[in-house]
């Protein structure tokens, strides 16, 4: 991994056979970043993504082994318990040209991965909210 500032922003090159979520949340915590937004481009294989059912309120998650283009990826940075959590998007690219997309679980770099992130001041603050039984940005310190 290279990572490299842009005043108050980084540039993130991820390289192969790095975890992409694991990755960013290492920079996240080495740059004390607690609000922020992630985009991003590159390649990587064997993904989990998701799609959040909002009546069953739960992700169901679907396994993608093999090579993919990452055509976007975009997420939010914030903190919940004193923790990094990184609430990212993917969008995804097969030899096809056959397209997935959603909730970003996990995927590993097999080419490279080029990451912009912004840093907002403060940190964003995310709880559990249990009516839709998932964790939410709810406000903002600083």
């Amino acid at each position: 991994m290279k990572v490299f500032t842009d005043k108050e922003n980084l540039i993130v090159i991820l390289e192969k056979g790095e975890e992409i979520i694991s990755s960013l949340t290492s920079v996240c915590e080495k740059y004390d970043i607690k609000a922020g937004f992630i985009m991003g481009i590159g390649a990587g294989k064997n993904f989990e993504i998701g799609y959040y059912n909002i009546n069953t309120r739960e992700y169901i998650k679907r396994e993608l082994p093999g090579e993919y283009e990452i055509i976007s990826m975009l997420g939010t940075v914030s903190v919940k318990d004193n923790k990094h959590v990184l609430h990212i998007h993917i969008g995804l690219a097969d030899h096809s040209f056959h397209e997935y997309g959603g909730h970003l679980f996990k995927g590993e770099i097999t080419g490279t991965g080029e990451i912009y992130i912004f840093r907002g001041e403060g940190t964003l603050i995310r709880r559990f909210h249990k009516e839709s039984n998932l964790s939410l940005i709810e406000g903002k310190e600083g």
